[in-house]
């Protein structure tokens, strides 16, 4: 259905952007948000359509609307994890020419996002604790960077 929609609309415009990115709220408002069961269903939705949200402004509500959400709820809701890093990874490896208006924070907002949380993350715990974190949700975005740095090494190497 997600790929008869994206078909259908190929022709994207901000209009129609908007449009979905309202629906998409209004369904998390009525049925995701409060029910950690759902994070996971709506998130692959989220990966789908993200090409038809044309901005990062629109991708990075979802960010931020989801990342702690998903990260309380990493261990305790199936297949979390799993699709939270498949997002994640999407999202830092996103072209700029994928966009109509590139990002304006950064050559990856995402990155740089991510980045941020783990160094939060990791500091919090490092004051609380005296060493290096061992936290599930900082090894959970520890995994991401990891394996962006990887895929993106490789990215780098086959374009030389």
């Amino acid at each position: 259905m997600i790929a008869a929609y994206l078909e259908k609309h190929e022709k994207y415009d901000d209009a129609a952007a908007d449009r979905l990115q309202e629906e998409l709220t209004s369904i998390y408002n009525k049925s995701v948000s409060g029910h950690p069961e759902k994070f996971a269903p709506f998130l692959a939705i989220l990966r789908e359509v993200r090409p038809a949200l044309r901005t990062p402004a629109r991708i990075v509500q979802w960010w931020d609307r989801f990342i702690e959400p998903v990260l309380e709820n990493l261990n305790t809701e199936k297949g979390l994890a799993r699709e939270a890093l498949k997002n994640i990874l999407q999202l830092l490896a996103f072209e700029e020419d994928e966009y109509e208006k590139p990002p304006t924070e950064g050559p990856n907002i995402f990155a740089d996002r991510l980045l941020s949380i783990w160094m939060r993350f990791n500091v919090l715990n490092q004051a609380a604790t005296g060493s290096g974190s061992s936290d599930s949700k900082e090894r959970f975005m520890r995994e991401g960077i990891m394996m962006f740095g990887k895929k993106d090494a490789k990215a780098s190497n086959s374009r030389a």
